[in-house]
């Protein structure tokens, strides 16, 4: 077992109890030390089966056990076996039972079990899941050197990459063409990363998050499939994307027929679908056919059935709006959220109605008024669609819109409770 003892290379020795398990008889004492532990009664369990750590661990007197190596772990019925007999993937089933019989332990004491394969080294691909000082999520290829640490980067995955294992604490590496790379100083200047300008009173009336990489992974990556936020970091669960763009999701609730195009007829019967009333879903089926028809259609001549083409719905994208779609209907995590970091000042990740006004005008770009009377006849039906109790939009229902799941939603609840229209 290791005792407490000033690191060599690792702060963790300072105060974990490490208890090492070799099933090969080959542990090495020298690595073990490099690690940053003294080593005292290093024969103890070197000889004991996976079973007989349960006692051990669930005493909590040791922090971690780590035991070497899993490709020399046989199975009692090999061992008793005769020479040729079958043991198909006993060693899965060894691992298996042992972790099932050992995790209650492990949770209860605090305890680390790691199992590994002593070697002298190999080549990572580590993940950075928690960044302070660059965008986390980040991958990394390199040499691993055991008892040693960090050896020749290989490559990167991206922009940036932190190196947190004692190389280049304080820098990151810049990507450059082919496999060349240039080291440079992560910077922490406050008027660099500022979002808030004195001068621009509507930059602290507005403010923007800075901590979406927190959950999101590259959150001003536009996605084509998914709606991320916050709260549902890989989008809307069990909502099957089909193939389609978010857009083109948020469109397709109205194809009624699923033939890729949306007739008057079918926005008409899916806002009643909804449960609003004949005149309102009669209106909205004019006004949408009218206005997004001519941009959608695949050719330059117009057709008297204004038909609304899901695979064009990306060319009826209108100025004046919040920029959560882009102009290939692709959909943007970061203004997502913005949305309701600068207008959201009554309950967090909530609207009112007032605050959906606010938001249109906040949206409201020079020749951009076609636009904005859109967005706002948009928003309007969005907070009658789905507003709570108290009055309020929920950040939940207004992301379901955008990537239509809520509408499947709605139609299902309206068609089991039988809901009177709107």
């Amino acid at each position: 077992m290791f005792s407490s003892s000033p690191p060599l290379t690792s702060p963790l020795s300072s105060y974990l109890n490490l208890l090492p398990v070799s099933s090969e008889l080959c542990l090495s004492m020298t690595n073990c030390t490099r690690l940053g532990g003294a080593m005292g009664r290093e024969k103890a369990g070197r000889r004991r089966r996976i079973g007989a750590k349960k006692n051990l661990i669930r005493s909590g007197s040791v922090d971690v056990v780590v035991v070497e190596s899993v490709a020399a772990l046989v199975p009692k019925c090999e061992v008793d076996g005769e020479m040729g007999d079958a043991h198909m993937a006993m060693r899965g089933r060894l691992m298996s039972q042992a972790l099932r019989k050992l995790s209650h332990s492990l949770s209860t004491s605090q305890t680390i079990l790691i199992f590994i394969n002593q070697t002298l080294g190999s080549q990572v691909l580590v993940k950075i899941m928690k960044n302070k000082l660059a965008p986390p999520y980040r991958t990394a290829q390199f040499e691993l050197e055991f008892g040693k640490g960090c050896g020749k980067i290989l490559r990167t995955e991206h922009y940036y990459l932190i190196c947190s294992l004692r190389i280049l604490p304080s820098c990151a590496l810049e990507k450059k063409n082919g496999h060349a790379f240039r080291i440079m100083e992560v910077s922490n200047d406050p008027i660099a990363m500022a979002t808030v300008a004195p001068l621009a009173p509507v930059t602290s009336e507005r403010p923007i998050r800075d901590d979406l990489e927190t959950s999101i992974p590259k959150p001003y990556l536009a996605r084509a499939f998914v709606a991320p936020d916050m709260e549902h970091p890989d989008g809307t669960p069990d909502h099957n994307p089909r193939g389609m763009s978010v857009l083109q999701q948020h469109a397709s609730f109205f194809d009624l027929d699923n033939d890729g195009i949306v007739y008057p007829w079918e926005t008409y019967k899916g806002f009643r679908v909804l449960g609003f009333n004949i005149l309102f879903s009669l209106l909205n089926a004019i006004l949408i056919n009218l206005l997004f028809s001519y941009p959608s259609l695949p050719g330059y001549i117009p057709s008297l059935l204004f038909p609304i083409y899901i695979s064009n719905i990306h060319k009826c994208k209108h100025s004046s709006d919040s920029g959560t779609y882009d102009t290939e209907g692709r959909y943007l995590p970061v203004n997502f959220e913005n949305i309701f970091s600068k207008y959201s000042k009554t309950k967090p990740d909530k609207l009112t109605l007032k605050e959906l006004w606010n938001l249109t005008d906040g949206n409201h770009v020079t020749f951009g008024t076609i636009g904005w009377i859109i967005n706002k006849v948009e928003w309007g039906t969005a907070y009658l669609l789905a507003k709570d109790d108290e009055g309020y939009l929920s950040k939940e229902a207004i992301r379901g819109i955008f990537d239509g799941s809520l509408f499947d939603k709605m139609a299902k609840k309206n068609s089991v409770e039988g809901k009177k229209m709107r």
